[in-house]
């Protein structure tokens, strides 16, 4: 499991915990904070799960590039 995703998971429970605590003291900052604190952990967390998936899969991984980076230079010559 890749570092991002365990830091992610950490950042993504701390948020919920920040955004309970705001939600029962009435403080909307502290909630932005920790719903803030949410998105951050779940992106942290979709990079690790890139990562993994780029190390146990190199050839597909290297695949699905090719295949994006065709797509985007189709469409790009077009405009």
């Amino acid at each position: 499991m890749d570092e991002d995703r365990i830091k992610g998971a950490a950042n993504e429970w701390g948020g919920k915990a920040k955004e309970a605590a705001g939600a029962i003291s009435g403080n909307d900052s502290l909630r932005g904070e920790g719903y803030a604190d949410q998105i951050q952990g779940r992106a942290e967390n979709a990079v690790g799960q890139v990562k993994d998936y780029v190390n146990d899969r190199p050839m597909n991984a290297v695949l699905a590039a090719g295949v994006i980076g065709f797509v985007v230079g189709m469409w790009v010559g077009r405009h």
